[in-house]
């Protein structure tokens, strides 16, 4: 692929089309996925462009939503706690609740997560156990296990 750096939006837009993302890469992300290596070859690109849709809110895929390409490492969605302008983290208006023990709220974060790459891949339960990098019997545990705490905690 490194030879071929020319060959890379076009597949990118390929990736796009074949599963139906609605966004683009702007050229500083395709100057970017030029640059990189890829070492995991075509494989590596078509993942790279699956998991940047899915984790990205906007419509433009910037360079900054791949920089984890010069890190060496695969995306990881990221949630801001506001801190103040000595760096002390602002409890208050942190995304979670100090109340809660921390497995619930790694599990709620969990379940977000799928909630949000099952609407983005229109719920196709395969692509969201590729994007999440668990297999699809695993997801199939995790939701079914949501469910059942659904029904146990409704009146």
């Amino acid at each position: 692929m490194a030879e071929r750096a020319g060959d890379i939006p076009l597949l990118v837009n390929h990736f796009l089309a074949q599963h139906g993302f609605q966004k683009q890469f702007d050229e500083s992300a395709m100057d970017a996925l030029k640059a990189y290596a890829w070492p995991g070859n075509i494989r590596e690109l078509k993942n790279v462009v699956e998991r940047t849709c899915v984790l990205t809110r906007e419509k433009v895929v910037c360079g900054k939503d791949i920089s984890f390409l010069r890190e060496g490492g695969m995306p990881v969605r990221e949630t801001e706690v506001p801190a103040d302008t000595e760096g002390n983290f602002a409890i208050e208006d942190a995304p979670c609740s100090i109340a809660r023990p921390l497995t619930a709220v790694k599990k709620d974060m969990e379940r977000r997560q799928i909630i949000h790459v099952l609407k983005s891949v229109n719920g196709n339960r395969e692509e969201v156990a590729k994007v999440l990098g668990i297999s699809p019997r695993t997801l199939f545990y995790k939701m079914k296990s949501y469910n059942q705490r659904a029904r146990q905690s409704s009146p």
